[in-house]
C-alpha cells in the first residue's frame, strides 16, 4: 500500500493491479457487458466529431455504485484522504475509438480506471498499442483485466490513442477529498445519495 501512496503522491497516478478478485472481476463485467447494450440503460455517443464518437456508456448503475462505495476504503488508504464517491460510469470503446486529451471536472478529483474486458486477439504482443495504455501526464499506463490505474483526474491530463485492438470495456469509478474543496458542491455528483437500489 506504501508504494502506491508514494506513487500518487510524488507522481499523481498509480497502477493498482488485481483491485478486483477474480469472481469480481467475472460478476461486474457480466452485468456491464449485458447493460451495456440494453438500450434502455446504454446511450450511444453522439459526438459528431471526437475520438469518443460510437462509445457506449452507462452512468450511475446500482451495481457499479456498490463497488464505487465498497472500494472506497482500500483508496482512502492509498490516497491517504478521506473520500467521498461522486458517481460510477462505464463505457464500451470499440475498435478505432479513443480517449481525447484532457482533464477531468471537479467530480472526478479522484479516479479509478479499471479495465474489464478487452479483445487484442487481431494484434501480436509487439504492438507497442497492443494492451491499449492511457498516457497520464505523458506517461503511458498498461493495464490487464481486474487492474486499475487511480489518478488525479481534474489535475493531469490524460487520454488514450484509437484502439487497434477489437474492444475494451472500461470502468470509471469517481471520488473527492471530504476535505478538499470540492466536497460540498460535488458530493455524490450533486445528488442526494449514490444510486444502489
Amino acid at each position: 500500500m506504501k508504494k502506491h501512496s508514494d506513487e500518487l503522491a510524488s507522481y499523481g497516478f498509480t497502477n493498482v493491479e488485481k483491485i478486483l478478485t477474480p469472481n469480481e472481476l467475472s460478476d461486474i463485467t457480466n452485468h456491464c457487458t449485458k447493460r451495456v447494450w440494453s438500450s434502455a440503460a446504454a446511450q450511444e455517443t453522439n459526438q459528431k466529431l471526437g475520438p469518443e464518437k460510437n462509445t457506449r456508456s452507462v452512468y450511475a448503475d446500482p451495481k457499479t455504485e456498490q463497488l464505487l462505495d465498497s472500494l472506497r476504503p482500500k483508496l482512502e488508504l492509498i490516497s491517504n484522504k478521506t473520500l467521498i464517491p461522486t458517481y460510477s460510469f462505464f463505457r464500451f470503446y470499440p475498435q478505432n475509438t479513443g480517449l481525447g486529451k484532457h482533464i477531468d471536472r471537479p467530480a472526478c478529483e479522484y479516479t479509478l480506471t479499471v479495465c474489464l474486458q478487452s479483445d487484442y486477439s487481431n494484434l501480436t504482443d509487439s504492438d507497442p498499442e497492443y494492451a491499449w495504455p492511457i498516457y497520464i501526464d505523458g506517461t503511458p499506463c498498461v493495464t490487464e483485466p481486474g487492474d486499475a490505474i487511480l489518478y488525479k483526474g481534474h489535475e493531469l491530463v490524460h487520454w488514450r490513442r484509437p484502439l487497434k485492438g477489437k474492444f475494451q470495456l472500461q470502468l470509471f469509478l469517481h471520488y473527492v477529498d471530504a476535505n478538499g474543496q470540492f466536497a460540498e458542491q460535488h458530493a455524490y455528483d450533486k445528488r442526494t445519495r449514490l444510486n444502489m437500489d
